[in-house]
């Protein structure tokens, strides 16, 4: 039988044993670290986009476990799941997902290239990174709309408004009869940007905190140097005096001087602009990247309450927040109140809903919602009660 499974990208990475490459180390996966570690020596942090919180359609599931099936290895990370893994989106779906992906369904996409075994370990790697939702039975105009052309999509419409989410990734297109933002086939690939932006990120960032960590071991190794021949003694610092002037006195010796500082040169020289070079380019490709999201990423349009606004706040952190940070970021937001201290309303209004977890430390997190059944999916955090 021929092998027409597809292979992947040189660029493309894997999940478990990949090669990095050593031009850059800085992989995508570590942006998660990476935007919460400050600038060396200046205690500055980076800005970083917040993931997109975003409701992933039964359609644009399977799209993606076939896909994956379809690469020579099964653990070959496909774009969704690696703008996942590196914090740009938490993908979220109603448990009705599960019935809408199980063999019967995945049976359908099976083909002499790609059998049920290999669709059902894609699947297996794939839903750990979607967040199940089990939404109340809500109703409004686009649920009803939605109900009216096809009921199975109302659960996801359901879950978009209970979790308050930014948008939605289908290829259905019933979701023209609500006033929802959709992410179609045919918009420009936001996802393959969201996973463009986290690999210039991670390598702008830790290029840079590589750049500053040098220069500031550079000078503190040299001000040590310093320091020492300072608390020499007299005798000593007489004799490397005479040694520092004779060496740079006599002609041979400032010879092979000159010589080893220009052979340094030129092996370091390329290297240095060869790194500022792409720390420049990875700038501009995170600053294009930046744009596209922003224009492609509407508003949520329907107003928020502050709880909600809450929620959504630690669900893009995916880390507690104190009272104050949770407070200074509602504002940002611009969310109307008139209180001028949110901080004991929030705290009332956070202690009675099971959708928040409240940490022996005071900091406040968004509860995990559910995952798929049996598997483990990545922890965000610890969620400590009092």
């Amino acid at each position: 039988m021929p092998n027409n499974t597809r292979t992947p990208s040189p660029t493309t990475k894997e999940s478990f044993g990949e090669r990095v490459d050593p031009a850059r180390p800085f992989t995508s996966d570590q942006l998660p670290r990476l935007r919460k570690t400050n600038v060396p020596f200046t205690g500055m942090s980076h800005r970083v986009l917040d993931p997109v919180l975003l409701l992933v359609d039964a359609n644009r599931v399977l799209t993606t476990i076939c896909a994956k099936a379809d690469y020579r290895s099964i653990e070959t990370r496909t774009t969704l799941e690696e703008a996942v893994d590196a914090g740009m989106i938490r993908a979220f779906a109603p448990r009705f997902l599960l019935q809408e992906v199980d063999d019967e369904h995945l049976g359908r996409f099976v083909k002499p290239s790609r059998s049920l075994n290999r669709l059902q370990e894609a699947r297996k790697l794939l839903l750990p990174r979607v967040e199940l939702v089990d939404p109340p039975d809500l109703s409004s105009r686009n649920i009803e709309a939605l109900r009216a052309v096809d009921p199975k999509d109302v659960p996801y419409a359901q879950a978009f408004e209970y979790r308050k989410l930014d948008t939605i990734l289908s290829l259905d297109k019933h979701w023209k009869v609500t006033d929802y933002p959709v992410w179609r086939a045919k918009d420009h690939d936001i996802v393959k940007t969201l996973r463009t932006y986290a690999r210039a990120a991670s390598e702008e960032i830790g290029r840079t905190h590589f750049l500053i960590a040098s220069a500031g071991l550079t000078v503190a190794a040299a001000k040590g140097v310093f320091d020492l021949v300072r608390r020499a003694p007299p005798a000593l610092q007489a004799v490397l005096a005479v040694a520092a002037v004779l060496g740079v006195a006599h002609p041979k010796s400032r010879e092979k001087l000159q010589e080893a500082v220009a052979a340094l040169g030129e092996q370091v020289l390329p290297h240095i602009s060869e790194f500022f070079a792409e720390l420049e380019d990875k700038k501009k490709e995170r600053e294009e990247a930046e744009l596209l999201i922003a224009r492609d990423l509407k508003p949520n349009p329907h107003r928020l309450t502050l709880k909600e606004h809450a929620y959504r706040i630690l669900m893009k952190a995916q880390e507690p927040l104190d009272l104050h940070e949770l407070e200074r970021r509602i504002r940002a937001e611009g969310a109307k109140t008139r209180s001028k201290n949110l901080g004991p309303y929030l705290r009332r209004q956070m202690t009675d809903d099971q959708n928040f977890v409240e940490h022996v430390d005071g900091r406040w997190a968004a509860r995990l919602v559910l995952t798929w059944p049996g598997i483990v999916a990545p922890v965000r955090f610890e969620e400590s009660t009092k």
